[in-house]
């Protein structure tokens, strides 16, 4: 694997220096999330200017390999994880597993409570309330850095989740497990917001920092409600994406 740049290659000297930083990202050498020596130290490291070295750095920000903080350098990018909507899919500890990202979830809370209107009233249907949820509060860590923070409220007749230890599990594959039912609509609801204290302490961001939060409500296939969930997303850790399907596509040249 190339280490240094060849003054006498044909290749252009930042695509030489780019290719050294990309598979030094790629094996691992350099982690998401860490930050990459500066323009001086890379111009000292490989003999080569200052401009040759941004034009490097400029071609991977392109890539989403790097990215740039203002007045603080460059950093690794994390890489881009698949929220995936179809069914069977749409759970964080699956979804990455198959993608063979290294995650693991730690429970910060698993109680039974009293829970207000406030705390549902961004959610796109409820039933009734109840005057009790099983409250599991979750926190998803993607290369060891804390990047979601994740509440799920519970109907009681889940209870027998209490008494599971849901570490690195899907809560979809406990559900099943536990009450013989399979989640299978999921009706999402997508908010940019600041960061209070507590999210801003989880996920490690300066308070009022934007976050992606996520209002899901949780249905099995007859659209009776299982759950809600609702998660903090640390944008720069974590990239929410849904692929979307048409079970009967509509023909090219339908008039509708």
């Amino acid at each position: 694997m190339q280490k240094k740049v060849n003054q006498k290659s044909s290749v252009s000297l930042y695509v030489q220096l780019a290719n050294i930083i990309r598979n030094d990202v790629n094996d691992g050498t350099l982690k998401p999330g860490t930050q990459i020596p500066s323009e001086p130290e890379l111009c000292k490291k490989y003999k080569i200017s200052r401009v040759t070295v941004r034009n490097a750095i400029d071609l991977l920000c392109k890539e989403n390999i790097l990215y740039k903080k203002q007045g603080k350098g460059t950093y690794v990018s994390y890489p881009q994880f698949l929220e995936d909507s179809v069914a069977e899919l749409h759970s964080f500890s699956k979804s990455n597993r198959l993608q063979k990202i290294p995650t693991h979830t730690h429970i910060e809370e698993k109680i039974i409570k009293k829970c207000s209107i406030s705390e549902f009233k961004k959610f796109d249907m409820f039933e009734e309330l109840q005057d009790e949820y099983i409250y599991i509060e979750r926190l998803r860590y993607i290369y060891d850095k804390p990047a979601i923070l994740e509440k799920d409220y519970l109907p009681l007749q889940f209870q027998d989740l209490m008494e599971i230890d849901l570490e690195d599990k899907s809560l979809f594959q406990m559900i099943h497990d536990t009450a013989g039912i399979n989640p299978t609509n999921f009706n999402d609801l997508f908010y940019i917001t600041k960061a209070t204290k507590e999210i801003a302490d989880y996920l490690e961001l300066p308070q009022n920092a934007p976050v992606l939060s996520v209002y899901q409500t949780v249905l099995d296939n007859n659209l009776n409600l299982l759950y809600y969930n609702v998660q903090f997303i640390r944008p720069d850790r974590y990239t929410y994406t849904i692929s979307s399907f048409l079970s009967n596509p509509v023909s090219p040249h339908s008039n509708e």
